[in-house]
């Protein structure tokens, strides 16, 4: 700013101070960072709607990611994502056109019944078993003992193609030694009404298929046994 032209330097201006042209950082223009977590938009109920209508896509692939996912979702140790998963899959449900009554937990009885690939059915299992093992806090109601049934039934059921239920042994042995953690899971199994006594015969009918399989799904067998 001192200098008064190309030739020398105005000695009365040294020491001012000149115009300064960089912008303050302290009042520099900023734009607001905003953290997406995917999961928070997965986990509202509008997600958890998409993922069990997914459920009963025609690909198997499909099937077996949304499984996937919702498992993922409903962990345990996360009690309000799981609250939202039970709640969408047993709202009920009224078609419009036939007046019939329907709920996403019918997507997840299908694919555990229907489904071929072992992965599929386990990320589906495992679903369910995380559901099984879910504690409601305390005053919150948590599944009732019919739905609690249906998921204990439709993860032992055997398949129609008896080397599909070989085939998924391993999944099943290894998901009911934590489902007979809860207790209420045993108090279902032993339960006197028809329904449950429905449901150990068909844990029955798949032990004794097991029994003659590998050897890998033998031990895991007797261990369910023991």
């Amino acid at each position: 700013e001192a200098r008064k032209d190309d030739k020398g330097i105005d000695p009365s201006l040294l020491g001012n101070t000149g115009d300064d042209v960089i912008p303050d950082p302290v009042h520099m223009p900023t734009s607001t960072v905003e953290i997406f977590d995917a999961r928070e938009s997965v986990a509202s109920e509008a997600g958890i709607e998409v993922l069990c209508d997914l459920l009963m896509d025609p690909l198997e692939s499909q099937k077996r990611a949304a499984g996937e996912a919702l498992k993922n979702l409903a962990d345990p140790a996360v009690l309000i994502w799981v609250r939202r998963i039970v709640t969408v899959l047993l709202r009920k449900n009224k078609d419009i056109k036939t007046s019939k009554i329907t709920q996403k937990i019918d997507n997840v009885y299908s694919v555990m019944r229907e489904a071929r690939e072992p992965s599929t059915f386990e990320a589906v299992a495992e679903l369910a078993t995380n559901i099984l093992t879910w504690e409601p806090p305390p005053r919150e109601e948590g599944i009732s003992w019919r739905v609690r049934l249906e998921l204990i039934k439709h993860i032992v059921r055997p398949h129609q193609e008896i080397f599909i239920t070989i085939g998924r042994a391993p999944i099943v042995v290894r998901q009911l030694l934590q489902v007979i953690r809860q207790r209420q899971n045993i108090d279902c199994l032993a339960d006197d009404r028809d329904e449950a006594v429905e449901l150990r015969n068909v844990m029955a009918e798949a032990i004794f298929t097991f029994l003659t399989a590998n050897f890998t799904i033998v031990s895991g067998t007797l261990r369910l046994l023991i």
